[in-house]
């Protein structure tokens, strides 16, 4: 009686190459996991299923892949997974030393034709690529500003660690939209002198990002203009609610901490767009006279139509006064 026979192996094994240098690029682990099917020719919709090695494991009981193995969580079983400590340890040396992953990765490339063609032997490190160096970075990266596993704690970290950077926190510890909100508010030294300059007597422009992160926060940038009329960014807010209330939280500090540096301290008005609760919140808080608001998907002939008319309009009202006029295109 004759029949099919197949086997089929799981493609991380059965041998074992991660320590041979002689098969650095194979992604054998010694996994076992293998089962065959027999069919009949005369019932081929009947089989016969043998399983040898369920689960995948190595010989000694240990998983081979997987999100049981250690060495294969996330990326890393892609990128850099035979890489020697000792490479690794370098890596992490010129990360911190400022040197990019290309710079790395060139160098990386030199040292190895010098070694072939002084004729040493090759190793597993010599066949690492620009990928396997990016992945240590981004790993790199990550630890500057992701200080814990959970968000509030982390935060609560980096906030300590630049108190001078963050003007305003309104930490409500395990992030919950639906009490307190969160909010941060950061400005930096330079960002502080540069609303004192050009934010006094000039105007602010506010703009908001919804849902561009993991937890759909809201991300408000204030932006100045310099002499040359280009936006010069010197506030970011994220915060996990927007009203008038949550808004007059962080403007209150933002201002007191403008008059701290500069008692008279005070724009001439805000650029906002459709955003009805920022335009409430200034003329509550800030107490400006009626700001301009523009539609950022308006036509550029419209929109540059309408914005001549209003200055002809204001010019009309009171031509002894010395209007200053800025418009943003969002093109």
């Amino acid at each position: 009686m004759k029949f099919f026979w197949f086997r089929y192996q799981c493609g991380y094994g059965p041998e074992d190459y991660q320590e041979n240098s002689t098969h650095v690029q194979s992604i054998k682990r010694g996994c076992l996991s293998s089962f065959s099917i027999k069919r009949l020719y005369t019932r081929p919709n009947v089989a016969e299923i043998i399983i040898y090695h369920k689960a995948h494991t190595r010989i000694d009981g240990s998983f081979a892949h997987g999100e049981h193995d250690p060495e294969s969580i996330s990326r890393m079983s892609h990128y850099a997974p035979r890489m020697s400590q000792t490479l690794k340890d370098h890596i992490w040396a010129q990360l911190n030393l400022g040197y990019t992953t290309k710079q790395m990765y060139d160098k990386h490339k030199a040292n190895w034709w010098e070694r072939v063609n002084a004729g040493q032997s090759m190793t597993q490190d010599d066949f690492i690529r620009l990928q396997d160096i990016t992945y240590l970075d981004c790993k790199h990266k990550k630890g500057s500003w992701c200080l814990h596993t959970n968000p509030a704690i982390s935060i609560r970290s980096w906030a300590l660690q630049y108190p001078k950077d963050v003007f305003f926190l309104q930490d409500v510890g395990e992030i919950n939209r639906t009490q307190v909100p969160f909010t941060i508010g950061i400005q930096t030294l330079t960002q502080c002198e540069s609303m004192l300059s050009y934010g006094h007597n000039g105007a602010i422009s506010m703009d908001a990002t919804f849902g561009t992160n993991d937890m759909k926060f809201h991300l408000f940038t204030l932006m100045e203009f310099d002499d040359h009329h280009m936006g010069v960014p010197s506030t970011w807010i994220i915060t996990s609610r927007q009203t008038v209330q949550d808004l007059i939280e962080w403007l209150k500090p933002l201002k007191d901490k403008m008059l701290s540096h500069m008692p008279h301290w005070k724009p001439s008005c805000f650029l906002v767009d459709d955003a009805p609760q920022e335009l409430k919140a200034l003329r509550l808080f800030i107490y400006l006279r009626p700001t301009l608001y523009l539609f950022p998907y308006m036509f550029f002939d419209i929109f540059h139509k309408i914005f001549d008319y209003f200055k002809c309009i204001l010019c009309c009202i009171n031509p002894t006064h010395s209007w200053r006029f800025y418009y943003m295109c969002p093109y």
